[in-house]
């Protein structure tokens, strides 16, 4: 999975269509040969004899990266007092996620979130109140390949909620996004093109099929995206996502209105490994400020690169 930070949260149907799926590593390839051969094989009846030289071949090695595994969040005031926390437990190889348990500033329990799963898949997410409560779960279901495709939304007593059910192409890009709700009757759907291996564009409509609006994405010119700009049903603009990049981080995000007033910023600081240290957001219109930041440990990971 791409480990871009993600863009400021859009309207839930216009939702990444990034698959989900975890991608094994190559096995190491034998020793290369050395940069340049020569053949030996004798020249056809006839023919000049020469030596061709064969293609040079990449070398690979695997070597040990370090992995941030976050392990604590912390939710300040503009004035940089503490609002709430969250700690995250994760399996012995610190890869997945188990719990994760928010606490108020003076440490009274707010909420606990269990993860369970099947084959590396989460298969089960459980919300409970402070009391133990369950209040909400969701239930994940997956193709052969390892894709999302269909999720149940439901209460503390197991009745429906919603359903979210996903639809891919032979490449694996997310093709649609269909909103059920508690009755099984489909009240959205969200369509997704792509364009030379990107996504284009998104288009929103109800349950009936009719258009109630659009997004449509910008990319730099190194294939990352800097800007998702988003139109109602009569396809006038009325908001702009902007990401500002440096380098493969992600500096700035920003949300403007169709006249370029902002609305919601969000900047973004990193440690020496290139984890996220702290996130700045910043509420234009609600005229709030609330930091968030982030404590890790490291796993070890081994990686294949090739020279």
């Amino acid at each position: 999975m791409k480990l871009y930070v993600a863009p400021i949260v859009s309207a839930i149907l216009f939702a990444s269509c990034a698959s989900t799926g975890s991608i094994p590593q190559k096995e190491a390839a034998p020793a290369a040969s050395p940069a340049t051969a020569v053949s030996t094989a004798p020249a056809s009846p006839g023919a000049n004899s020469a030596t061709v030289a064969e293609p040079a071949k990449k070398q690979s090695r695997v070597i040990t990266i370090k992995v941030p595994v976050e392990k604590k969040s912390l939710v300040k005031f503009a004035d940089g007092s503490l609002d709430e926390y969250t700690l995250s437990d994760y399996d012995g190889a610190n890869v997945l996620l188990l719990t994760q348990t928010r606490y108020s500033a003076s440490g009274a329990l707010l909420e606990r979130t269990d993860f369970s799963y099947t084959d590396g898949k989460v298969t089960t997410k459980t919300v409970k109140d402070g009391d133990g409560k369950v209040t909400s779960q969701r239930l994940y279901t997956y193709n052969p390949q390892g894709l999302l495709i269909k999720e149940f939304a439901q209460d503390g007593a197991g009745k429906p909620i919603s359903t979210f059910e996903y639809a891919y192409d032979a490449k694996g890009d997310r093709t649609s996004w269909i909103v059920k709700d508690s009755k099984g009757v489909e009240v959205a759907q969200t369509v997704y093109t792509y364009k030379d291996g990107r996504l284009q564009g998104a288009e929103l409509r109800d349950g009936t099929g009719k258009k109630t609006g659009s997004g449509l994405y910008e990319y730099t010119a190194d294939g990352k995206i800097r800007a998702q700009k988003y139109y109602n049903a009569l396809d006038s603009l009325i908001r702009i996502e902007s990401t500002y990049w440096d380098g493969d981080r992600v500096q700035r995000e920003e949300r403007t209105t169709a006249g370029g007033q902002v609305q919601q910023r969000i900047d973004y600081t990193y440690g020496s490994s290139g984890e996220l240290t702290q996130k700045v957001i910043e509420d234009f219109v609600g005229k709030s400020k609330k930091i968030i930041q982030y404590e890790y440990v490291f796993r070890d990971e081994q990686k294949t690169v090739e020279e």
